[in-house]
């Protein structure tokens, strides 16, 4: 059986998502992602979470076709991170947090003192950790707070 290894290009710069199976070979697909790219694209569980420019987050399978477009309002920060469990998080620019199920879908959302520094970690025992400038938050996995720390600057 021949294995396949897709590798995937989003230049933060570009309005064009293509996957590649080798490096050395041209695109197995690509799209037009309506605007630019604001940071490295999340490839896991068999799909690709991009954050454009135009204020919305996209997900697209590994064929390249289109599976959701997620609209937050307001402007997007540029991070986006994917959870083990597939679960999206993605914020406003104005601090406001997001979680997007794997088929688009808000889950929660949480308003933060202040705008993401760092995209979202998700620890290994499912608490969701994000950063501003000068707080730290902790959250499970279905939106509760558990805690929240300001630091001195």
């Amino acid at each position: 059986m021949k294995r396949v290894v897709i590798f995937f290009v989003c230049a933060l710069s570009a309005s064009l998502c293509f996957a590649q199976e080798d490096p050395a070979h041209s695109a197995v697909w690509q799209q037009s992602v309506g605007g630019v790219i604001l940071a490295p694209p999340m490839v896991q569980f068999g799909s690709v979470v991009a954050v454009i420019d135009a204020g919305n987050v996209k997900g697209y399978a590994l064929d390249g076709s289109q599976l959701w477009n997620y609209f937050p309002g307001g402007r997007v920060a540029p991070f986006v991170t994917q959870s083990p469990e597939g679960t999206t998080y993605v914020s406003r620019s104005t601090g406001t947090l997001f979680a997007v199920s794997w088929i688009g879908e808000e889950l929660w959302q949480a308003e933060l003192d202040e705008a993401l520094a760092h995209p979202v970690v998700c620890g290994t025992d499912g608490r969701i950790f994000a950063a501003g400038a000068r707080n730290l938050w902790c959250f499970t996995a279905n939106g509760r707070m558990l805690w929240h720390q300001e630091f001195d600057q």
